[in-house]
């Protein structure tokens, strides 16, 4: 595997991790998630997280971009379920599990507002400097 290959790897993993730490805290910040916490139960939000960074990589694939969300969003669901099973929250699941859905869609519409914003920010970083070596030419 090359450099390139291994820092998008480890980009996307840090990024879900980065991700999955603030909608977390949010989630007790709010008293949403109420159940006391483990170390275990810290880890593995945290690497699961990391996981879900991972998903990002579905849009790389050359396939619809409705497709690619519609699979992102449903891979992105799985996993948070297997988040709550992995944890032993189920409970919150079966009891509350259209709000647990609400926050799910809540976070995820979040997270990608988050990330479009930054995209954005990108693309104009990058037609700035385009546009800079046009005009010094």
């Amino acid at each position: 595997m090359n450099k390139k290959v291994i820092n998008k790897i480890l980009s996307r993993f840090f990024a879900g991790i980065i991700f999955a730490s603030i909608i977390f805290a949010i989630l007790r910040l709010f008293h949403i998630h109420t159940e006391p916490l483990t170390i275990g139960n810290v880890v593995s939000v945290l690497f699961l997280g990391g996981c879900s960074g991972q998903l990002t990589g579905i849009f790389d694939l050359e396939i619809n971009f409705s497709f690619a969300l519609l699979l992102h969003f449903l891979c992105t669901m799985l996993l948070t379920i297997f988040i709550f099973l992995v944890n032993g929250w189920q409970d919150a699941l079966l009891e509350d599990g259209l709000a647990v859905f609400g926050y799910f869609f809540i976070s995820y519409l979040f997270v990608w507002l988050v990330l479009k914003i930054l995209q954005r920010r990108k693309i104009s970083k990058i037609n700035r400097r385009l546009q800079k070596n046009r005009t010094e030419k």
